[in-house]
């Protein structure tokens, strides 16, 4: 508010700057007596990095009108919107800048006085890197006027905007989310405010952005900084301090601008800092949480409500501290365990199991893990059990070599627990979907069965199995045959009942101060929620409320702490590449999601790619994306059908069909065959006549299953063996079927006669999957490890293969070509063979275990 003119001090000869309250608000007594405080809490500020204040006067003009002037120290040079206008400050720059603000809004905030209206046009830079703050014509005494409503004035760039609870003030892109809602403030609106300027100094982009002042208003309630556009030079300690500046919940925000000053004057130091004895106030075990592997940001969402439940208890009031898992966790960090006494933490990185013993700074590999994955604890802490591929291993949190404890039958381990009584119990999972629970002594032996599937409940697969603190009763997810989203089930002496928390809801853990923590995936979020329990009952007591929007496969301690993995995905790309595996070209821009499955149209101007529960259409040209199903088909699978006008895909519905959609996303989806089992993998012939397909079956696993399109409610067995047949694919001349089958005891691509004919012949050599046929026939591709490679296939008097050869690897495109997951496909070819549409990025991003201490109630 007001005016600013350069003016000449005669009595005390020098040059100043002088702030006028403009004529038309001088009869506003209001405003006038604004104008003096202002200047008064000018006069209470001294020191170097905020503009003095000379004088305050009013004086009389020719004809009789008064105006009130403020003369303060004139600032040379340009202010700090300038200099952003050439793009972002080099970090060594920008880190000095950044601190001399905070010192200046640590003096004003001592002082019990709120900026509210910090940003570039308001910073200036002098010629000898002096940083001057100005216009505190927004600031505000929160120690005597803390309930009081917001002033209504305006800032410079920002009108007047009255609102049920007072006005919106200070510039849109700068304001805290609780100020832009027109709240009462203090001083953490102006650390938000600092957070947005450092973000802009390290990245020259405006964080929060919008066409009108309602669309900047709204990015700044829901936009979330993108991490990845900081200088990869960027601090670890800064990136934690920007995260914390910008948490939008103001009681989760850094608390002190004095913080950030120490922090932005030796980064380094503080990593090292933040273990030290002032951390002894809190559990011994917090000391390593604040050591040189600090995450890179504080919790974010640690208190979300969700529309669906009631009110939602508060965490804790003691800090937050969470820390990264070394380096080589980057993209394959598996998952973590907090120990029962809160003491150790065990997790896998890299296929390497490592404990870290929270008093400590550095965390020890465990020897002889090689392929560790889902580690549990013993219920005295003192152990730790495993899996790999082949066995369950278990190792003293002393120990130097990890003992086996029994051989696994071949599936996917899907979680273990250990109780006293009754030892270790684990699940895994195998194509037939197996529904039993192990259970084996906790010094080895044979694995019996704890618990068995109810084929008359249709229960089909068992997993994250958890026992209750009586060491007998468990917890588990649990899926049908005509769900695979999973539920949650308590199990006592045989019998179970589910709790009720809905599909989706999987990885149960339990809290000993009477609480189930759980997770459930939204809109491509991995959310983790708490519920109230009672463990004698077997009943929840309570409604879910949400703990965070970013974390999976939590385990908690008895005091409370809650250990879960938070995992933050790097952005993909699709790309074009040649048969070397060069890159010819991109397509859109990259994208903060997964990206799997793409497939090309006939005539190579569409892209289909299957994302989280969805499956969307990419224009070549113009790299526009749109997206074709609805989130409630949970759609899997994809097919162009002939023509390209269409796509086919597998809708999870309670009918589970397949369905034909317009790839322009015009009209409703139409049932192409309906009523099928659990099925994925559609191949259409080119003549639109057969379609191939996968199903899951209890009895023999995957199974390949054929259609006649024109008799959709007649489909027939291609291939039902007690092997696993899976991802078919139809040649484009329609006389062969490709696929990938583990018949050999691991995956290999094989080709047979379709859909009739006797032989057949394994392609791939020493591993194969993914199988794709060259469009113009006579080619196959397929995936062995991390290689893309192609083989001569043809029919004659007998069906014939050449010796597959290299194409070019994941790291030729930086990515893996294949995930673990079977359906994760990250190429397709052109409809000329001579291209590939690939992934570029596997999307893995960075994984960290984050520590909550206090997050749920102790026993």
């Amino acid at each position: 508010m007001g005016e600013v003119y350069r003016a000449r001090d005669t009595k005390l000869d020098r040059d100043v700057a002088v702030k006028v309250l403009p004529e038309g608000f001088a009869w506003d007594r209001e405003r006038q007596a604004r104008f003096e405080r202002e200047a008064k809490l000018l006069a209470s500020l001294n020191h170097p990095g905020i503009a003095h204040l000379y004088g305050f006067d009013a004086a009389v003009l020719p004809g009789g009108s008064t105006v009130h002037l403020i003369a303060m120290e004139l600032v040379e040079g340009k202010d700090l919107a300038e200099h952003l206008r050439r793009g972002a400050f080099p970090v060594d720059e920008a880190l000095p800048i950044a601190r001399q603000i905070a010192e200046a809004l640590e003096e004003a905030h001592d002082r019990g006085i709120v900026h509210r209206d910090l940003k570039p046009a308001n910073i200036k830079l002098a010629a000898d890197g002096r940083v001057k703050v100005l216009d505190f014509g927004l600031a505000k005494a929160w120690a005597g006027d803390a309930g009081s409503q917001p002033d209504r004035a305006s800032s410079p760039t920002l009108s007047v905007r009255e609102t049920a609870e007072g006005a919106i003030l200070g510039t849109a892109a700068y304001m805290a989310p609780e100020q832009a809602r027109g709240k009462p403030v203090d001083k953490r609106a102006d650390i938000w405010a600092f957070g947005v300027v450092l973000y802009e100094m390290l990245t020259g982009k405006r964080l929060f952005r919008g066409e009108t002042l309602s669309d900047v208003l709204a990015s700044v309630l829901t936009t979330e900084p993108d991490w990845s556009a900081l200088p990869a030079t960027t601090p670890p300690a800064v990136v934690r301090l920007l995260r914390r500046c910008l948490e939008r919940d103001s009681k989760q925000r850094l608390r002190d601008m004095g913080e950030a000053r120490l922090i932005l004057s030796d980064p380094a130091a503080q990593e090292v800092a933040a273990a030290r004895p002032v951390l002894h106030r809190l559990a011994p075990g917090w000391i390593a949480a604040a050591a040189a592997c600090l995450l890179l940001g504080a919790v974010s969402g640690a208190l979300i409500m969700s529309r669906h439940v009631g009110s939602v208890p508060r965490l804790s009031e003691r800090p937050v501290r969470s820390f990264v898992l070394t380096a080589k966790s980057r993209g394959l960090y598996d998952s973590q365990a907090i120990s029962p006494d809160g003491k150790w933490v065990a997790y896998t990185a890299s296929g390497v199991l490592y404990l870290r013993n929270l008093s400590e700074l550095e965390a020890r590999e465990v020897k002889g893990s090689k392929g560790a994955r889902r580690p549990f604890w013993s219920p005295r802490s003192d152990a730790v059990a495993f899996a790999t591929d082949s066995a369950l291993f278990k190792v003293a949190i002393d120990g130097e070599q990890p003992v086996q404890l029994c051989r696994l039958m071949n599936g996917d381990f899907t979680g273990g627990s250990w109780s006293a009584e009754k030892g270790i119990v684990f699940t895994v999972s195998r194509a037939n979907w197996s529904g039993e629970v192990f259970r084996v002594p906790e010094n080895g032996g044979e694995p019996e069965v704890f618990a068995r599937a109810d084929l008359a409940k249709r229960e089909r697969r068992f997993y994250d199995p958890c026992f209750l603190p009586n060491g007998r009763d468990l917890l588990y997810s649990v899926t049908t045959v005509d769900s695979n989203d999973g539920e949650i089930a308590a199990e006592r002496d045989g019998k179970r009942k589910l709790l009720g928390l809905g599909n989706g809801s999987f990885d149960p853990a339990f809290a000993s101060g009477g609480h189930v923590v759980f997770s459930r995936d939204s809109g491509g979020e991995r959310l983790l929620w708490a519920v109230p329990f009672s463990p004698e009952t077997l009943a929840t007591t309570g409604a879910p409320y949400l703990l965070t929007r970013d974390g999976s496969d939590a385990t908690v301690s008895s005091d409370g702490t809650l250990a879960y993995g938070r995992y933050r995905r790097d952005p993909q790309q699709l790309v074009w590449v040649d048969r070397s595996g060069k890159v010819l070209g991109t397509i859109g821009d990259p994208v903060p999601y997964s990206l799997y499955s793409p497939l090309v149209s006939p005539d190579g101007t569409r892209i289909a790619t299957e994302e989280e529960a969805a499956i969307c259409v990419w224009d070549v040209g113009r790299g526009i994306r749109s997206r074709l199903t609805a989130e409630s088909e949970h759609p899997v699978g994809a097919e162009w059908f002939p023509g390209g006008r269409d796509l086919a895909y597998a809708a999870r519905t309670p009918d589970r069909e397949f369905r034909l959609r317009r790839a322009d996303g015009s009209g409703e989806p139409r049932v192409l065959v309906p009523r099928t089992p659990p099925a994925n993998g559609p191949s259409v012939s080119r003549d639109g006549r057969v379609m191939a397909y996968y199903i899951v079956s209890e009895e023999t696993g995957r199974d390949i299953w054929a259609v006649e399109l024109s008799r959709p409610d007649a489909p027939f067995p291609i291939l039902q063996t007690k092997a696993n047949e899976a991802l078919p694919r139809i040649s484009p001349d329609g006389k062969l079927l490709a696929y990938e089958s583990d018949a050999s005891g691991r995956w290999e691509v094989y080709v047979q006669p379709f859909p009739r004919g006797e032989g057949r012949i394994q392609v791939s050599v020493g591993g194969g999957q993914q199988p794709m046929w060259n469009p113009r026939g006579g080619e196959l591709f397929f995936v062995t490890g991390n290689d893309l490679m192609a083989a001569d296939v043809g029919t004659g008097p007998d069906l014939r293969s050449g010796t597959p050869h290299r194409l070019f690897g994941g790291d030729a495109v930086g990515t893996r070509l294949v995930l673990p997951a079977v359906l994760e496909r990250r190429y397709a070819p052109s409809p000329d063979g001579n291209r590939f549409v690939v992934v570029k990025g596997s999307g893995m991003g960075t994984s960290d275990v984050v520590l909550l201490e206090g997050a749920l109630p102790s026993s």
